[in-house]
């Protein structure tokens, strides 16, 4: 059977909770509701039932248990850093916070292997390995709050995918809860094992639909030799592939972003920044890559020295120190966080990067022909076909709005493209999935979650009813 997720009053959990667990380890305060019981996405109103915060696998395999029994759902929290809802308590389920298992247990050098508890901060993973001269190439925004179970939860991607690929590469090992309470190890950890179904890789951008990971187990490499740092200007986003297609033939790109003038504008507004040219373009690029030879540093020079002949590049800079690189990044980071008050609606979509231009250009005829005369921010991960549009100052229930995002999802799926690139389903985006999910596919994935969670206790309502 399926359970009514507010089958038992909320005064009856808090009770349960508070005999199994430390009276530390759960709290039921307004303020700590409001806190945990959402995430970025703003949209929607928090109201858990309550807060616990487990210390090991086994009082998270406790709480499962605990909530298949007495009939609640338990919603799994990181660092609450997305924009899709995931980890949204709506409907009085129980939060559960993962942020007191935060350690860093074991690295191995020799396999370079890096065991760490879910609650881990994806920059302190970043900066243990770096203390040891190895690399976590997970790079996001967010670093500083957002999880590793979260980030394996979302498949979280960022800066560096070009290069790296997204978090599903770099997950050597779990151990999960799963929905009915069963602890799966899946963590041996080798680069080699065909011995069947690799069951961890259903948990992985499941967001906490299929059971809570309590432990993971990341590969490690070798850090970049010498990243160096490009900001372009340029004319018009056909120029991005354009420079696109001339560094990649040449130079080891570590990334490869973009952010249009809006989103420019916003930061320098908000975090009281220069302007990085005296004269403004229409579409600015992030380059970084791996200037590890003479050879390299050569060859970038050339293919940008090339783009600015050729009149693709407007306007140009090479970061000289750590300073101006971290101030360009800056430029590129700081833009979600500038647009907050301006309410956005968050269109994460991806399609192949030869086929931005046209996404582009069709989606702003979209925007430009509609009554309402949206205001846009456009950025992302250029470099794997990631586009980042922020519509400003939306309101997330209107239908008007609703039927606009439509028509931009049509076109990204016309496109052969993802309505959902790294953010995940999570609520806001459920009720499009049937655009790009046929039925058969949607009954599959609702089978898999029957086998791993068959009362939906865990994160129900996200990804699909």
């Amino acid at each position: 059977m399926r359970y009514n997720i507010l089958m038992l009053s909320r005064d009856k959990i808090q009770g349960l909770l508070e005999k199994f667990f430390d009276h530390t380890q759960v709290s039921s305060e307004p303020d700590t509701l409001r806190q945990y019981g959402q995430d970025w996405t703003t949209v929607y109103k928090p109201d858990p039932a309550a807060i616990v915060f487990p210390q090991s696998t086994q009082q998270i395999q406790d709480i499962v248990k605990l909530a298949n029994e007495q009939e609640f759902a338990l919603v799994p929290s990181g660092g609450r850093t997305g924009y899709s809802g995931g980890a949204m308590a709506t409907q009085g389920e129980v939060v559960v916070s993962l942020e007191k298992m935060r350690q860093i247990t074991a690295l191995n050098e020799t396999d370079r292997l890096l065991y760490c508890q879910a609650g881990c901060a994806l920059q302190t993973v970043q900066e243990h390995a770096l203390a040891h001269q190895l690399y976590y190439p997970i790079d996001i925004a967010s670093k500083g709050s957002c999880q590793i179970g979260g980030n394996i939860a979302t498949n979280a991607g960022g800066n560096h995918v070009i290069r790296y690929g997204m978090t599903r590469q770099w997950v050597a090992g779990l151990t999960v809860v799963t929905g009915n309470g069963d602890v799966l190890k899946l963590n041996r950890a080798l680069v080699k094992d065909n011995t069947g179904y690799d069951l961890k890789q259903f948990f992985i951008g499941a967001e906490g639909t299929l059971g809570i990971i309590s432990d993971a187990i990341l590969h490690v490499t070798s850090p970049p030799a010498n990243p160096q740092t490009m900001l372009l200007a340029i004319h018009d986003i056909e120029d991005a592939i354009k420079v696109l297609v001339a560094f990649e033939a040449k130079v080891p790109l570590l990334a490869f972003e973009f952010f249009d003038d809006n989103a420019l504008d916003a930061v320098v507004s908000h975090h009281q920044l220069d302007a990085p040219f005296e004269k403004s373009a229409r579409y600015y690029l992030l380059i970084e890559y791996d200037n590890h030879s003479q050879t390299t540093e050569q060859a970038a020079l050339t293919a940008f020295e090339s783009c600015f002949k050729n009149n693709t590049v407007q306007d140009g800079a090479i970061s000289q120190n750590e300073s101006q690189r971290n101030t360009f990044w800056q430029y590129r980071e700081f833009i979600s966080e500038s647009l907050i008050d301006k309410q956005p609606f968050k269109c994460d979509v991806a399609v192949h990067p030869g086929k931005i231009p046209e996404f582009i250009h069709a989606a702003k005829k979209i925007l430009a022909s509609d009554k309402a005369h949206y205001k846009a921010v456009w950025f992302g991960h250029i470099g794997d076909g990631n586009i980042h549009l922020n519509i400003l100052n939306a309101d997330h229930a209107d239908e008007h709005l609703q039927k606009l995002i439509a028509k931009i999802y049509t076109l990204v799926i016309n496109l052969k493209g993802s309505l959902s690139a790294e953010h995940g389903i999570g609520l806001l985006k459920k009720e499009y999935l049937g655009l790009i999910k046929t039925k058969e596919e949607l009954t599959l994935a609702r089978n898999i979650k029957n086998v791993f969670d068959p009362n939906g206790i865990c994160n129900p309502g996200k990804i699909f009813d």
